[in-house]
């Protein structure tokens, strides 16, 4: 090929890439701007509507934020310069009304938080939780019958005609770090100490005391093979208890999700001499059968088990969803073999996974209505464990 060719073929590659470049900083013509009044504060956000060119997936995608600024008795707030560090994004990302608080409190922050209320005529901004790296987490500790809900992130959105009203509960986990009282606007550090913990690590958190003084992280370490533990965190006396336990005698599947009510059916709370509330384990004259459990994905698990639950468990959803020889396809492979069910409209598969002892139903690849399948493989998931819970199929189970 000629050299004049080659020189413009590679001023036609760089001309797109220029293109390409110029697209993926194309803005959306418009803002939006909106005010909130909760005196003595003043809420201002200024919606952004912009789009950009993701190379990785070859699409438009939609990077509208939402830039936020605080007025106290109509005075613009500064806040602390950490708000920005290493933010990504500068400003704020985030300003919460907890409207159950004693008196007018705001949260705000990126991926730093920040409590800001009045105090003697004057507005007070005091840190909450200072970081650079990870991203920002609210956590109600009591907010699903007195247990913890789910964690939440704090990201730079589009919060367009989003109400800021936050308050879900009483007592926050902020970053992991701090829990805060919405009731009387109380700080308590989250301050775990070492020597307490038996070398187990915090993972996530798992439960709240009666007392509402405590939390309870499922901790883990390894030696070898991995160990868990329940620590019970006081974070008004900051006293941390690590209560090892056996997956085995818990039937614990999945360490860092338990079931709800696992926590309960093998633990109680006590008050120990110190007057703090704490775990101990329950003593059961007979152990809970043990049965399957669903994942984050909604698929279903067995475990952990023999290689022969495959074929109880094929057998199983055989009869309950009066399926056919014909609606039955076995592939057998070198690591072992798989069952697929054509069931009306879905498509089921089982496979046994050798490594973690585990049989496991999902859906088929082939699968077009991907809601529908996991509602059938919750039906049978359910009435498995039903049988399960009879005592059917215990000899198959092993241990962890």
């Amino acid at each position: 090929m000629k050299t004049g060719t080659l020189l413009l073929l590679s001023a036609i590659v760089i001309g797109l890439f220029i293109l390409a470049y110029l697209f993926s900083r194309k803005v959306r013509p418009g803002s939006h701007e909106e005010t909130i009044s909760y005196p003595p504060f003043t809420i201002k956000r200024k919606n952004i509507y912009s789009s950009r060119y993701d190379f990785n997936t070859g699409r438009t995608v939609d990077d509208s934020r939402s830039y936020y600024s605080i007025y106290y008795k109509d005075k613009l707030l500064t806040l602390p310069e950490a708000l920005n560090l290493n933010s990504g994004v500068p400003g704020l990302w985030k300003v919460l009304i907890l409207k159950d608080a004693l008196q007018p409190a705001l949260l705000a922050g990126s991926k730093s938080v920040y409590l800001i209320t009045e105090s003697e005529d004057t507005c007070k901004i005091t840190p909450l939780s200072e970081q650079e790296s990870d991203f920002a987490s609210f956590q109600w500790l009591d907010s699903q019958n007195g247990q913890p809900g789910a964690k939440q992130e704090l990201y730079s959105t589009d919060d367009t005609n989003k109400d800021c009203q936050f308050s879900v509960s009483r007592f926050l986990l902020i970053n992991r770090s701090v829990v805060l009282d919405v009731n009387d606007l109380s700080i308590h550090p989250v301050n775990i100490n070492w020597d307490q913990t038996q070398g187990y690590s915090e993972n996530n958190v798992i439960a709240f005391s009666p007392d509402k003084k405590s939390m309870v992280f499922m901790g883990s370490k390894y030696d070898g093979k991995d160990y868990y533990a329940l620590l019970t965190h006081n974070f008004i006396s900051n006293h941390t208890q690590a209560l090892p336990f056996d997956r085995t005698e818990t039937r614990l599947h999945e360490p860092y999700m338990p079931a709800q009510d696992w926590l309960n059916t093998y633990f109680s709370w006590k008050q120990n001499a110190e007057g703090h509330e704490v775990l101990e384990k329950r003593s059961l004259d007979l152990l809970p059968a043990w049965e399957g459990h669903f994942t984050m994905e909604q698929s279903y698990s067995v475990a952990p088990v023999k290689e022969e639950m495959l074929d109880s468990l094929a057998a199983f959803i055989k009869e309950h969803l009066h399926l056919q020889e014909a609606d039955v396809t076995i592939q057998q492979y070198e690591t072992g073999k798989e069952y697929t069910f054509n069931a009306g409209h879905h498509k089921l598969e089982i496979t046994y996974l050798d490594n973690i002892q585990t049989v496991y139903l999902s859906p088929h690849i082939l699968d077009k209505d991907e809601d529908g399948c996991r509602e059938a493989i919750r039906g049978v998931g359910e009435a498995f464990n039903l049988v399960l819970r009879g005592g059917v199929y215990q000899g198959l189970f092993l241990g962890y």
